[in-house]
């Protein structure tokens, strides 16, 4: 009988660790020169500073990746990152992702020197009276260290993950704007919305991952790289 229960146990727990998801609509390793397929046949040249430990350092230049059509009404947002630590100026938001459309709605996982390495993410229309909400993580992130960042929405509730483990559930305040999206920016990036002022050279960009439909919590772990513990069995 422990026999067949341990054998359970080892067949449920490979399945958890084996359920990353592959059917997103892009898929971004940062990890040397390449050109990426982006949205509507773009191709985006990717160079410069590549880490040994498979990350793109990409300092003051960002990069802006044709995004129309690669993220829904309903959709995940999987990033993976390290952070290094920076003093100046102390409310200059380092922007880390951002996907933005035509207006001015964006979804922003960012940080800022003032906030002593704490992660927040926005899900806004940044016009004056527009619908907005805004995370921010209790708990800060660990500097020059891999960091898995993943948003989800269904049109109903936000949810955010860092690392793997599930931070905040949250009434989605707006519709995600699919069919006006134009691109996902890695780093800092500037419009009428936004002008970040100073950027060091202490950000990097390890994968990325966008989802046309919310990733569940198993998904989500299994692309953290976390590997979820499984259920005690009681024996006789």
């Amino acid at each position: 009988m422990k026999s067949i229960l341990g054998l359970c146990l080892i067949l449920f727990s490979g399945a958890l660790l084996s359920a990353a998801p592959a059917d997103a609509a892009l898929h971004v390793k940062f990890d040397r020169p390449q050109e990426i397929a982006a949205a509507n046949g773009a191709r985006v040249a990717l160079d410069g500073d590549f880490a040994p430990d498979g990350y793109w350092r990409y300092g003051p230049s960002g990069l802006a990746l044709p995004a129309q059509g690669l993220l829904g009404a309903e959709g995940t947002l999987v990033y993976r990152f390290k952070q290094g630590n920076f003093t100046e100026p102390k409310m200059t938001v380092r922007y880390l992702l951002t996907a933005r459309n035509q207006g001015p709605f964006a979804l922003s996982i960012y940080t800022y020197a003032a906030a002593k390495g704490k992660l927040f993410v926005a899900f806004a229309d940044n016009s004056a009276k527009g619908a907005k909400y805004y995370f921010g993580s209790a708990q800060p992130i660990q500097f020059d260290t891999p960091v898995t960042a993943a948003v989800s929405w269904d049109g109903y509730v936000i949810r955010i993950y860092i690392d793997g483990v599930l931070r905040e559930e949250a009434k989605q305040p707006l519709p995600f704007p699919a069919d006006t999206l134009q691109y996902v920016h890695i780093g800092p990036y500037a419009d009428r919305w936004a002008r970040p002022a100073v950027w060091g050279d202490d950000s990097y960009a390890g994968e990325l991952w966008l989802y046309n439909r919310p990733l569940d919590a198993a998904e989500i772990a299994a692309l953290s790289g976390r590997k979820p513990e499984p259920p005690a069995v009681a024996t006789p």
